[in-house]
């Protein structure tokens, strides 16, 4: 499991284990800059998914241009799905996650509110 600040670009290769948490850091995001592009690279050590695990939206505090762009960098996500999920309480369009399953894929998520992430996939 690896822990990522929503900040800037960042070419992940996702860990063993396949999991890479968001994470909100008020130190260093601001009004102007909240945004992480995740190059996903699956390889072999990877499990059947990637899981991408979203920071809570009220940690955010009311700041909510941001923007998380998910890519299948590594054109494999028909084999090792990529899987974004909202904190407990929050949903990503209207449901529990949504899941990247198409080699080359990506999604942009943002705020849609208080407790909702929305994604263009």
């Amino acid at each position: 499991m690896a822990n990522f600040i929503c900040y800037g670009s960042q070419l992940i290769n996702p860990t063993v284990d396949g999991t890479i948490n968001l994470v909100y850091d008020a130190d260093v995001n601001s009004d102007a800059v909240n945004e992480v592009r995740l190059l996903i690279n699956s390889t072999a050590t990877v499990p059947a998914t990637v899981d991408v695990n979203l920071p809570q939206i009220a940690n955010f505090n009311g700041i909510y241009n941001v923007a998380i762009y998910v890519v299948d960098s590594g054109n494999n996500a028909s084999v090792k799905n990529i899987v974004v999920t909202p904190f407990a309480g929050d949903t990503i369009n209207g449901g529990a996650s949504i899941t990247l399953s198409t080699d080359g894929s990506s999604a942009i998520v943002q705020i849609a509110d208080g407790t909702h992430w929305y994604a263009l996939v």
